[in-house]
């Protein structure tokens, strides 16, 4: 829950999300609201969905983030090569090509919910 909460902060606060989510607690200086928000959400779909589907899910998500963050930095490093960078990717865009594939493979294999499991995979 900690991640999502940064990452929509930020996002908020350079201007992708509105300004309203970017507020932080004036002492702590933590993002309260988005930290309600995705606690009321993350509590929802526990109180509402099986563990396993909770689950499924969640790999689901994480697995296209991860697609999503791979295929950025293609496009991102054509786009604009000579961008001063903070990381290095090496063997580009191999690397990342190769991250995209393997999510795919590796969401092919999950069960989606009420579908029960694919065939020939468990």
């Amino acid at each position: 829950m900690l991640g999502v909460t940064r990452v929509w902060f930020s996002m908020s606060r350079d201007g992708l999300l509105p300004q309203w989510f970017a507020k932080t607690h004036p002492t702590r200086h933590v993002p309260t609201r988005v930290t309600w928000i995705v606690g009321f959400a993350s509590a929802a779909i526990a109180a509402f969905l099986p563990i396993g589907e909770a689950a499924e899910l969640t790999n689901i998500g994480i697995l296209l983030a991860f697609v999503v963050v791979c295929a950025a930095v293609i496009v991102l490093r054509h786009r604009q090569p000579d961008l001063p960078r903070t990381f290095r990717t090496p063997w580009m865009p191999v690397v990342p090509a190769v991250g995209i594939v393997l999510s795919i493979w590796l969401i092919t294999f999950l069960q989606w919910p009420g579908r029960g499991s694919p065939s020939g995979s468990r």
